[in-house]
C-alpha cells in the first residue's frame, strides 16, 4: 500500500484494501452473470470494470494509477444510475 501524505495508518490502508477486493469481486460476479445471461448489462461502465484497469499485470502502476483511481474511477462510481438498472453515469 501507499504511503501517501494523508494516509494515517493500517486502518486506513485495510479500508482501501476493502475497496479493492470489493471491486474485484464485483467484477467476477459481473463476469459469471455475463455468461449465465447473454442480456446482462453491468451496471459498471466499460473502462471502470477491474477487468479493464487492474487485471493486466504490465498495466498501469505507481502515479498514473492513482491518478485514474482519484479522478477517474471513484468519480464515475459514485455518478452511477444504478436506480434502474442500466449500467449508466449521470454527468
Amino acid at each position: 500500500m501507499r504511503k501517501d501524505q494523508g494516509v494515517s495508518g493500517d486502518a486506513q490502508r485495510i479500508e482501501q484494501l476493502g475497496w479493492m477486493i470489493t471491486l474485484k469481486v464485483l467484477d467476477d460476479k459481473d463476469a459469471e452473470l455475463e455468461l449465465l445471461d447473454e442480456n446482462y448489462v453491468s451496471v459498471i461502465p466499460e473502462g471502470f470494470k477491474w477487468r479493464d484497469w487492474a487485471a493486466d499485470c504490465e498495466g498501469m502502476t505507481g502515479d498514473k494509477l492513482k491518478e485514474f483511481i482519484d479522478s477517474e474511477l471513484f468519480p464515475a462510481l459514485e455518478n452511477l444510475d444504478v436506480s434502474s438498472s442500466n449500467g449508466q453515469v449521470n454527468r
